[in-house]
């Protein structure tokens, strides 16, 4: 579809378009960062710093893995997955807590992440994330959550301590 003039007005015209035009997109998003600055002062610009783990097979082939942000104080997963070979075999649960703990050493108080019923709900909340926000039909038939961990109130953190440079084959 072409661009549409939609609304002319004395100052302004609005322009329909069906294509994503990346610099309007950053322009876009520079102005909102602008805003943000100017009117919400404690919301510095994050200095967020990846926190990524791989997961290897005994040929180096890649199974799955975490990929993160930490700033603010927040762990910020964006994906956790492993390929269907090793679902089930604890492998999550090392993973989540191996971030966790990254997290933490980086002075990280709260974890954040968004799921489907269909892919992680059930293992996030055994994690102790709770839910604080839920799309429904997200699409028809599916629910969307936003999920969050508070980790002060996780005293015991399930006695689950790691070291990366004790873990097995650490370099």
């Amino acid at each position: 579809m072409a661009d549409k003039i939609l609304v002319v007005g004395h100052t302004y015209r609005m322009v329909l378009s069906d294509e994503l035009d990346n610099d309007i997109y950053h322009q876009l998003q520079d102005m909102l960062r602008a805003y943000n600055r100017r009117t919400a002062t404690r919301m510095e610009p994050p200095e967020a710093m990846p926190l990524n783990i791989r997961v290897e097979d005994e040929n180096g082939r890649l199974v799955g893995g975490l990929a993160a942000l930490t700033y603010w104080g927040w762990l910020v997963i964006k994906l956790l997955v492993l390929s269907d070979d090793f679902r089930g075999s604890g492998l999550g649960q090392r993973l989540i807590d191996l971030a966790h703990a990254e997290a933490r050493q980086r002075g990280c108080r709260h974890a954040q992440t968004t799921t489907y019923d269909f892919q992680a709900l059930d293992f996030y909340l055994k994690q102790g994330y709770r839910i604080v926000g839920e799309l429904s039909d997200y699409p028809d038939g599916y629910n969307y959550y936003w999920l969050r961990k508070d980790f002060e109130a996780d005293p015991v953190n399930r006695g689950h301590t790691y070291d990366v440079s004790e873990e097995e084959g650490a370099q």
